[in-house]
């Protein structure tokens, strides 16, 4: 959660400022249950909270077995909550997120046995055209949606996304989650 606030530092103006909520162990507590022990990773790999090994075997996983079988799919669905995958993604796709995924993205899970990634929106304003005076139109969104291949680099997020898009089983989840978001 966040809001729009004036800022005053001992009674100077110092503009309008956008507080959220931080991606941490007290954040992830509070939504999720749990203990206090939780993995954070941010773009390119950065470790926020706990150590990068499980996103490192994910990030692994997802460069040598995409979820084309039953068996590496089942592996994925180990890992990582795929109904939060989709849903995260959804969004970002939708208001043409410009600084990401290369950049202003979180990912955690609680660091325990049988901890599951989510992925989290952060940073979010450059949308829907801004900064960079782009426009976006229902037909570039409905076209990267129906062909499950949005226009990314290498990031990790489009690295998990590319593992699993060839999947059968995905692309059913896929394609429910925009059905239930859109229509």
């Amino acid at each position: 959660h966040g809001t729009f606030v004036h800022l005053f530092l001992n009674g100077t103006y110092r503009g309008y400022y956008n507080p959220a909520e931080r991606i941490d162990p007290d954040f992830l507590q509070a939504y999720h249950g749990g203990g206090d022990r939780w993995d954070v990773v941010a773009q390119m790999g950065e470790v926020r909270e706990g150590d990068g090994t499980s996103w490192s075997q994910l990030i692994s996983l997802a460069q040598t077995r995409p979820a084309t079988n039953r068996l590496n799919h089942l592996e994925f669905t180990r890992r990582m909550d795929l109904t939060n995958f989709v849903d995260y993604l959804l969004p970002n796709i939708y208001v043409d997120a410009d600084d990401w995924p290369h950049n202003n993205w979180r990912a955690a899970r609680e660091a325990v046995p049988g901890g599951l990634w989510r992925f989290y929106v952060w940073d979010a304003e450059w949308s829907f055209g801004q900064p960079n005076g782009h426009t976006v139109s229902f037909n570039t969104i409905n076209a990267q949606l129906s062909s499950l291949s949005p226009p990314w680099g290498t990031t990790e997020i489009q690295r998990l996304f590319n593992a699993l898009k060839r999947g059968r089983e995905f692309q059913m989840l896929f394609s429910d989650r925009v059905h239930r978001a859109f229509f």
